[in-house]
């Protein structure tokens, strides 16, 4: 498929710099919720244009082009932020919006660095945000108002659910929404690899589990659900549950997993940010 571009920076409404895993489910995302291609673009920093986003028919654009966008998201590597962020400045429109999807980077590091009159925004999706699933926290800079608001939420609010949080819940946040998604993923790989154990073909341990996946999904997401209760509805005494949450209780899991989420939560904390 020949690569589509941009006629002029007044087609482009949301311009993401950076192409990996978030970046690309963004905006696959809003493709997938009706947003039409020609408000979109992206930037590659090695230059090189992703098949993905090609296929889908979102533009890659300069950064030139990407810095006059209506709403400019940095998806890049923490550790990239800082050059991606002074590389734009100078080209930025004179009162842009910045959302940084960016772990450990400061709304104080990102202002300081923009425009001063920048409307700067954090944001912590995941990867669901392809599938219209997303968990995204947001928190706002200095200089928004009611319509940067909104602003932001129309392009975030497609992605999945939103949640407008303190700055400072967002490593914890980013441990338990950003990398949540690995978790079930972790625990869904282990039990397939278990089913097969147990004597099942690969492709029905793998079906059995997803759709398990999805049906216990389903049942949290009822209103006034409690994953407690949920829990104890399905662990009869002495019975096929018991035996196996016993398993899980006997080696520590619930320890482990209270461990693994605040690793994460620490890590976000220790990641460089713009200077």
């Amino acid at each position: 498929m020949s690569q589509p571009s941009v006629e002029s920076s007044d087609s482009c409404e949301i311009a993401v710099i950076g192409a990996g895993r978030i970046g690309s489910a963004i905006l696959t995302g809003l493709t997938r919720k009706g947003w039409p291609v020609t408000r979109l673009a992206y930037v590659t920093r090695t230059g090189r244009t992703s098949p993905r986003l090609s296929d889908l028919g979102v533009a890659q654009v300069s950064v030139a082009d990407a810095a006059h966008a209506d709403v400019v998201v940095i998806a890049v590597k923490p550790a990239d932020v800082p050059d991606v962020v002074r590389s734009i400045s100078p080209m930025l429109r004179s009162d842009p919006t910045v959302v940084s999807v960016a772990a450990g980077v400061s709304l104080n590091s990102l202002e300081r660095l923009l425009p001063s009159r920048s409307v700067v925004v954090r944001a912590i999706p995941n990867t669901a945000a392809e599938v219209g699933e997303s968990m995204t926290a947001l928190c706002a800079g200095t200089q928004i108002d009611n319509s940067e608001l909104a602003r932001v939420e129309s392009v975030l609010a497609p992605l999945g659910t939103t949640v407008w949080v303190s700055e400072d819940q967002l490593d914890a946040i980013t441990s338990l929404a950003g990398s949540g998604p690995a978790f079930v993923y972790y625990l869904a790989e282990a039990m397939i690899e278990s089913g097969i154990t147990a004597g099942l073909d690969p492709s029905l341990s793998r079906e059995l589990v997803i759709q398990t996946v999805i049906g216990a999904t389903a049942m949290v997401r009822k209103p006034d659900s409690d994953p407690a209760h949920l829990l104890g509805d399905v662990t009869s005494p002495q019975g096929t549950t018991s035996a196996a949450v016993q398993v899980l209780n006997d080696r520590c899991v619930r320890a482990a997993v209270n461990e693994a989420v605040l690793a994460a939560r620490d890590r976000a904390r220790e990641l460089p940010s713009c200077t």
